[in-house]
């Protein structure tokens, strides 16, 4: 099993991440405790992502709750993200860590869900060779032409599968009765035409890893994460980090 890099951005979240610490350690996960800020202390959270090389990434912050984005965007090791409740019962935080763009995908907890977080970043530490992605939405099409970009081993099934990573979409309306899985299975809310109400609908997450609304994508990048060594997938951030740095050379000229 390999490591898990914790790291809370205050602490403030001592009640979090002590939880966090203490599941880890009833898993007997090996682990590393760090505190920092994305905001406060960017050099230092360079400075320790670079000197570490974990299995999986717990990233705990509340508020704006930038730290698993931000720590994503910097490396391709999985990252579980935990929102922290504070102002807005840490629907804030949720959304922050939630809500990521195409191509950097933050697994989410539910709110100050610390042993989901262990859970499942001790199951990523185990190693995955395969997906499986739920065929009864329209939305598995999308993370199937993912994986297939990111020559990624996958299976179609209808059922959760024991020895594989599971890539399943879960109606917004529905994602605080996900039950606890077997397995390590990725979360995905759909909802077409949502509005700021249904935001409040995730806020009752309780169990599991989540990726953002409608992100099909995503739950296939995080999958391909967590099956790691994928040069398909580096090309890829390196081609959606030229589509952005392009149209900055194309605006700037006007």
């Amino acid at each position: 099993m390999g490591t898990v890099l914790v790291i809370f951005a205050s602490k403030s979240n001592k009640a979090v991440y002590d939880r966090v610490v203490s599941r880890l350690k009833e898993l007997n996960a090996p682990f590393e405790l760090r505190i920092c800020s994305a905001h406060k202390s960017p050099g230092k959270l360079d400075e320790i992502l670079n000197g570490s090389k974990p299995s999986a990434i717990i990233a705990g912050a509340g508020m704006a709750a930038h730290l698993a984005g931000a720590i994503a965007a910097r490396t391709m090791t999985p990252v579980i993200g935990v929102p922290c409740s504070d102002n807005f019962n840490g629907l804030d935080a949720l959304l922050s860590t939630l809500q990521m763009p195409p191509g950097i995908p933050v697994l989410s907890v539910g709110i100050d869900a610390a042993e989901e977080a262990a859970d499942a970043a001790a199951l990523i530490a185990k190693g995955w060779k395969k997906v499986s992605v739920l065929v009864k939405s329209p939305y598995a099409e999308r993370s199937a032409d993912m994986l297939k970009r990111l020559n990624v081993q996958y299976e179609l099934s209808y059922i959760l599968q024991d020895d594989c990573i599971n890539i399943r979409f879960v109606s917004i309306a529905g994602a605080g009765k996900v039950g606890k899985p077997n397995g390590l299975t990725i979360n995905c809310p759909v909802k077409e035409n949502t509005s700021a109400k249904d935001a409040l609908k995730l806020a009752s997450i309780k169990n599991g890893i989540w990726v953002s609304l409608n992100r099909a994508d995503n739950a296939a990048v995080a999958a391909a994460e967590i099956v790691g060594n994928n040069k398909a997938l580096a090309d890829y951030r390196k081609e959606i980090a030229a589509a952005v740095i392009n149209a900055d050379k194309e605006e700037s000229k006007k």
